[in-house]
């Protein structure tokens, strides 16, 4: 684990979850909550599809023990959800509230899709306080 990140896991433990893009999550407890509000909460618990989406969620989770040089065994399951096999290369990613561990390859992917959407975004979106038209410096 990147040591900009280890204060928030400090109680000997890490805490897993199928992420939603085909990576896993890195939570504590107080992130935890908070992906459950994001990702559970817009879900509507009255339908059955709902109700399976948060049981599936729900049930990817594993708290898992974590060594004092902050290294944890991602277990079977999630590893092969998220496409890591034993010996691959792996990027941990920060995402505001929650860490994201990619298998590497898929970042590099996953990564330049995003910056495609961002630029395209970006000139689509016409700046604040203009016309939209060049801008002078």
């Amino acid at each position: 684990m990147p040591p900009e990140y280890r204060k928030e896991f400090g109680d000997g433990r890490v805490i897993l979850v199928k992420g939603l893009d085909e990576c896993v999550l890195l939570l504590n407890e107080e992130s935890l909550q908070v992906a459950r509000e994001r990702i559970l909460g817009p879900l509507n618990l009255n339908s059955r599809d709902g109700r399976n989406a948060r049981r599936t969620f729900m049930s990817s989770v594993s708290r898992v023990p974590r060594d004092a040089q902050y290294r944890f065994v991602v277990p079977a399951e999630l590893a092969h959800y998220a496409g890591i096999s034993k010996g691959d290369a792996v990027s941990i990613v920060g995402d505001e509230d929650w860490l994201e561990i990619w298998n590497a390859d898929r970042f590099v992917q996953v990564a330049a899709e995003g910056m495609d959407l961002l630029r395209d975004q970006h000139e689509q979106t016409p700046r604040a306080g203009t016309s939209g038209g060049p801008v002078r410096w």
